[in-house]
């Protein structure tokens, strides 16, 4: 998006833009499209369960019975319960592909995701959490590819990792954010890159702005619940917990639909020990989905302020001859355009009051 000059006629005019973005509890551009607060005891029809299926070389063997939902939470548990894999895959469900038949798996666990049942691209996704404890554990909330029905043009093998842990004695209170997709070069052999033909994450001697593994969040309290959400839109990739920004990227070219996963996974170097206490569970409150409001294609033009509904428009226009205008005190406003923002008359900003204009694209 090209940048194109923002025009302000003032007469008393105090604006401050913050460098920080803000999460929906705090920016009214954004609207809830998708809330799922688990209030049945049934999952609901957007979900599915992975039943016998297995990630990669972990131990665990992912078991539909490991999720329910009980009072207005999804619990997904993890245990030491041997499970054999049946002969008859036709009963199987699975995460990443199916179990290898009448292999015994020594852990169990849950994995759901929104699958082809339903698919997101760019906004804001939020979930509140409390953590399941022990040796370990790696639970995480992540996206990835969305590709019902195939696509040839689809470019979609990346990943979001919006939070995972992996939690061990050495690291109790360490959370982290991934990214992961295609644009490491074949010729990389170091610095965690994948295999090819699987997810392989951006390397900094490819891209030096951009981890590997991502940032982690240190003197992560683990016994009591968290927010956890992403703000994921063409040009960056910004991760919040508890609505503040932990984490700020470009986007390296994250650009296709994709599904929402919840899972705990077992850490292959780093085996539960005799001090775990089975079974354990990930406890999640909810999941939101937001988008932008928009009016794109329409100039907003007021000579009051008060009647600002918050929408991305092509050109905001406040004011005019007579107007007035005095914004609230300590107050945060959040204005989103494209082509600019036109302010006549008198318009006031107290003291301690942030006004922040975001020239913005209309793709998001």
């Amino acid at each position: 998006m090209s940048y194109k000059q923002i025009i302000i006629v003032f007469l008393n005019l105090f604006i401050v833009v913050p460098i920080l973005a803000q999460s929906p509890i705090q920016d009214l551009n954004w609207e809830a499209k998708w809330i799922d607060n688990f209030d049945s005891p049934l999952l609901g029809p957007n979900w599915i369960k992975a039943n016998y299926g297995v990630h990669g070389n972990e131990p665990q063997l992912y078991l539909k019975s490991n999720d329910t939902v009980i009072n207005g939470k999804l619990l997904i548990k993890t245990n030491n319960n041997s499970t054999i894999c049946p002969t008859n895959s036709v009963i199987t469900t699975y995460a990443c592909s199916s179990c290898i038949p009448n292999k015994i798996y020594n852990y169990s666990s849950g994995w759901v995701e929104t699958s082809n049942l339903k698919n997101f691209k760019y906004g804001f996704f939020e979930t509140e959490i409390e953590m399941p404890q022990g040796n370990g554990m790696w639970p995480s909330f992540w996206t990835w590819r969305y590709n019902s029905p195939p696509n040839v043009s689809y470019t979609g093998q990346n990943e979001i990792d919006v939070f995972e842990a992996l939690l061990s004695s050495n690291y109790p209170s360490k959370i982290g954010s991934n990214l992961f997709t295609e644009y490491c070069p074949e010729t990389t052999t170091t610095i965690n890159c994948e295999s090819a033909g699987y997810l392989t994450a951006i390397c900094p001697n490819f891209d030096p702005n951009i981890l590997c593994y991502g940032m982690q969040y240190q003197n992560f309290n683990f016994n009591v619940a968290h927010k956890f959400g992403l703000e994921w839109n063409s040009s960056k990739i910004i991760w919040y917990i508890d609505d503040n920004i932990v984490r700020t990227t470009a986007n390296p070219g994250i650009n296709d639909s994709v599904r929402l996963i919840f899972n705990i996974a077992i850490d292959t170097n780093n085996l539960p020990n005799i001090t775990n206490i089975f079974p354990t569970f990930m406890k999640i409150n909810y999941v939101k989905y937001y988008q932008l409001k928009k009016s794109c294609q329409t100039i907003f033009n007021s000579c009051s302020f008060n009647t600002f509904d918050y929408k991305i428009y092509d050109e905001i226009r406040i004011g005019g001859l007579n107007c007035q205008n005095l914004l609230n005190t300590n107050s945060n406003y959040i204005l989103r355009c494209i082509n600019g923002l036109q302010v006549n008359g008198e318009f006031s900003l107290p003291l301690g009051t942030i006004f922040e204009v975001k020239l913005q694209n209309c793709i998001e």
